[in-house]
């Protein structure tokens, strides 16, 4: 981690906030009073506009006076309003990728714009030409049309932008009512209440977007002071040890430096990856001694100079491969993502190596769609339970494999399980699926890809992610991996229809510094921000197996590597944790 990248900002600078309210309170005060006067005769704006915007209102209306600066004062005000509500989308756009930032970014710019164009040509003029009036008139119109346009894009994309859900039915519902009612509301459908329609759809989603987009830009807590460095306690591997061989050690962290943030972790997890570790046989682990941990959960403390200071407070998650055993760790702020509100530390924790291995797997690998039937293996574990419920909301037929102890558990999330030490587990899962599956996800590696691959369809998947099986065996892992990798390739270059692949994480994410790594890092925000997204929603159920405090890594390697387990889900080491919580142990 010695090279360090700036973030992109996805955070709002503070002094929005308040410029956004202040703006908002003195239009709705000048609409009110404005309309109060307006002669509500059923025709356009733009004949209100020709009609009266020459003398700007400084005529009376129905016994009210309202006088050229009032009526400068709304406009400016509604178009600060747009214009800060653009800014704000466009800087959270940044943690998405594709069309989705480029729709957002142009279509921000272009309200801003028009709104600076409807606000700023008539400003200070009592009587305007037809060329001021012209320029107004194109303002407001574009400015209801782009805006109503961001409303819907914004709306498709609120999960990743880290919004509510109710904010993304409301803007997409807002946008195209307002969209629809353009036509009237410039006079080119005559008709009465349809009139303000568009506008008004426009100025509430400006107004409940601004809100909510405070609210969750807001920090999940106050920013704390930060001494020059702090003491954090770490659980080391100090060589291919049993699980008692973990060793906790105090040492002095550092201030980050730029590019760098401090993070107080609150939960980490206990995989595959860490038993591998132990036994030295996880490919391209670090040399012993080092600090196992693949991913973490926890609060910013601090960040490096010329880093956004308002991630101070910020709950965020990161892959790490090593390092998440610890009190805190400095990690690169561009690697960091954040946790929307409502999502706690352990609930996150479960998403994170898990939860992108499978969405990646099914949605990117196997492409899996609804009325396919899939096959995964070790169904109750962390990708398993995650795999699983992702495949339902799809539409996928899914059958697991899984100790007897879990399948009550499994099939209340919609499984088929069978036991995976049947000898007769072949025929079971012909019996259930005759033509054969769409997609087989295999964390054993071994002899089973080829019981995987034979119980493909025609068309069928089969996605390889570990070796789970061969943990315990003497070989060097490489000497297991290479022939694997080779069977997969060859079996794609047969004329079958089917597919094989190993899944890799780390796949395609460069070298630090390159273009690859930088796209590897908007991919992976994207990607756990959808998941998070889909906990949210409650699509996504949180399987926790156990929690333990950091000083009983012991313990909790142990139930992670034991056949005992009796809980579904993910293990995970939680430093502030009182103490050991195994569910069903």
């Amino acid at each position: 981690m010695s090279h360090h990248t700036a973030a992109p900002r996805t955070t709002i600078a503070r002094w929005v906030g308040p410029a956004f309210i202040a703006a908002a309170a003195i239009y709705v005060v000048a609409e009110a009073i404005v309309a109060s006067a307006w002669d509500r005769r059923p025709y356009s704006y733009v004949d209100d506009y020709v009609n009266f915007l020459g003398s700007r209102f400084t005529e009376d209306f129905r016994g009210y006076t309202i006088s050229s600066p009032l009526w400068w004062l709304m406009d400016i005000a509604w178009a600060l309003t747009g214009v800060l509500v653009a800014a704000a989308v466009i800087s959270l756009s940044r943690r998405l990728s594709g069309w989705r930032r480029s729709t957002i970014t142009a279509l921000g710019i272009a309200q801003a714009v028009a709104l600076i164009l409807f606000a700023v040509f008539p400003l200070g003029q009592d009587t305007v030409d037809n060329g001021t009036l012209a320029l107004y008139l194109i303002g407001a119109f574009l400015s209801i049309i782009a805006g109503n346009c961001l409303a819907i894009v914004t709306g498709l994309s609120r999960r990743l932008l880290g919004l509510p859900r109710w904010l993304g039915t409301a803007s997409i519902t807002l946008g195209a009512i307002g969209l629809v009612n353009i036509p009237a509301t410039y006079g080119w459908v005559p008709t009465g209440i349809a009139e303000r329609i568009s506008l008004y759809s426009y100025l509430l989603w400006v107004l409940t977007t601004g809100i909510a987009i405070l609210r969750t830009s807001s920090p999940a807590g106050l920013p704390v002071a930060v001494e020059a460095s702090t003491v954090v306690t770490e659980a080391v591997l100090p060589g291919k040890v049993e699980p008692s061989g973990i060793t906790l050690v105090q040492r002095e962290l550092p201030a980050p430096t730029a590019g760098q943030a401090r993070v107080r972790i609150e939960s980490t997890g206990v995989s595959f990856a860490e038993s591998a570790m132990r036994r030295g046989r996880y490919f391209g682990q670090p040399p012993f001694p080092f600090v196992p941990g693949y991913d973490l959960v926890g609060v910013v403390e601090a960040v490096g100079p010329g880093e956004d200071q308002s991630l101070v407070g910020r709950r965020v998650a990161a892959l790490t491969k090593t390092g998440g055993w610890a009190t805190a760790a400095l990690l690169p702020v561009a690697e960091l993502v954040q946790v929307p509100h409502g999502i706690s530390a352990a609930e996150a924790e479960t998403l994170i190596v898990n939860g992108l291995t499978a969405y990646q797997m099914l949605y990117r690998t196997a492409k899996v769609s609804a009325g396919q039937t899939i096959l995964v293996l070790g169904a109750s574990g962390g990708v398993g339970t995650i795999l699983v419920q992702l495949a339902r909301q799809v539409g996928a037929q899914v059958i697991g494999t899984a100790n007897p102890r879990h399948h009550d558990a499994l099939r209340a999330l919609g499984v088929q399980p069978v036991d995976y030490r049947d000898p007769e587990l072949v025929d079971r899962i012909r019996e259930l699926a005759p033509d054969g599956v769409d997609a087989v996800f295999d964390h054993l590696g071994g002899a089973s890809v080829n019981t995987s691959y034979g119980l493909l369809n025609r068309t069928g998947t089969l996605v390889s992610y570990s070796i789970a099986g061969k943990l315990d065996d003497k070989l060097p892992v490489i000497m297991y991996f290479l022939p694997l990798l080779a069977k997969l390739a060859f079996w794609n270059y047969l004329p079958s229809g089917r597919h094989a692949s190993f899944f890799d994480i780390w796949a395609g994410s460069g070298k630090p510094g390159t273009p690859k790594r930088e796209q590897f890092r908007r991919q992976i925000r994207t990607d756990l921000t959808e998941v998070f997204g889909l906990l949210s929603d409650g699509v996504l159920t949180a399987q926790i197996a156990a929690r333990y405090p950091l000083a009983e890594v012991a313990a909790a390697v142990k139930l992670s590597e034991s056949s005992d387990r009796t809980a579904l889900g993910k293990i995970l080491l939680m430093p502030d944790w009182p103490e050991s919580d195994t569910p069903g142990n």
